[in-house]
């Protein structure tokens, strides 16, 4: 059950522009002020009633996200917040740096703070950072620590660690099986790359547990034909090694009914997997 309780305050679409800002807009939230604030309070209360019949996620964290937010200024880097962003990262790395620095230090307390919430994952947004839109040079150097840096305090403190990977991932793999990440979350192919998680397993082997790719709009339309081909695509890319059938995201208006059939034919076509 991915929950994210509530979330955080919302990014401040002020862009940083300047070090001495860095430390005033960024500031970091200690572990007391994020439970007063009630951040994962809905994700605890969840945990509490369920206990061990569920597996809680908590899913508001992004390190690239939140950065270029900053550099960008803008929420939803909209109206050419993105570009801003770029352009104010290769003008000035050393601004980069620090901003990238404190948002890593920010989402560590939101990682201490959800172990503490009892809940057993947390799930790493990465947003506007495949390599169908930024280069692998850039995404190790201003991505790759700030992913470490979270599955490694989620494994400190006894969770694992997902990574909801939206865009072109496989130039990246190896750095992601190296930031300690468990679970690798896809995203259905767009802009012409191919996330395909049979191309995906024979990079990784079972060095990584795969997850997602369903299409959720399979779901919403109910088209259960497409469920059984995805379904039975997964299962391929299962027979070598560990994966978690799933598609990457449902929102209200998925169908129930599909759902339901969803489950139903991960069981009927994985009683054929032997492992």
């Amino acid at each position: 059950i991915p929950i994210d309780g509530a979330r955080p305050k919302p990014t401040d679409a002020i862009r940083i522009d300047s070090l001495d800002q860095v430390k005033r807009m960024l500031a970091r939230p200690s572990g007391r002020e994020l439970r007063d604030e009630g951040t994962y309070y809905v994700a605890s209360r969840s945990k509490k009633q369920l206990g061990d019949d569920a597996f809680v996620i908590v899913d508001s964290l992004g390190v690239f996200v939140e950065f270029i937010r900053y550099l960008g200024g803008s929420k939803s880097l909209d109206g050419g917040g993105f570009e801003t962003a770029m352009t104010a990262l290769y003008d000035d790395e050393r601004l980069a740096s620090a901003v990238m620095e404190r948002v890593i230090e920010r989402q560590l307390e939101q990682v201490d703070c959800a172990a503490a919430s009892g809940v057993d994952g947390i799930l790493i947004s990465s947003y506007w950072e495949g390599m169908d839109i930024i280069s692998p040079s850039l995404w190790r150097k201003f991505s790759k620590p700030g992913v470490q840096a979270l599955a490694e305090r989620a494994h400190r403190r006894g969770m694992k660690a997902f990574s909801w990977f939206l865009g072109d991932c496989i130039p990246v793999l190896e750095d992601l099986i190296e930031t300690g990440i468990d679970v690798l979350m896809l995203e259905q192919e767009r802009r012409g790359y191919t996330s395909d998680p049979v191309v995906i397993r024979q990079h990784v082997g079972d060095r990584l547990c795969i997850t997602g790719w369903s299409d959720e709009l399979a779901v919403v339309a109910d088209r259960r034909d497409i469920l059984t081909r995805n379904v039975a695509h997964q299962i391929v890319a299962a027979e070598t090694g560990p994966y978690m059938a799933s598609t990457s995201y449902l929102g209200a208006d998925a169908s129930v009914e599909a759902v339901e059939f969803y489950c139903r034919e991960v069981l009927r076509q994985g009683q054929q997997l032997t492992l």
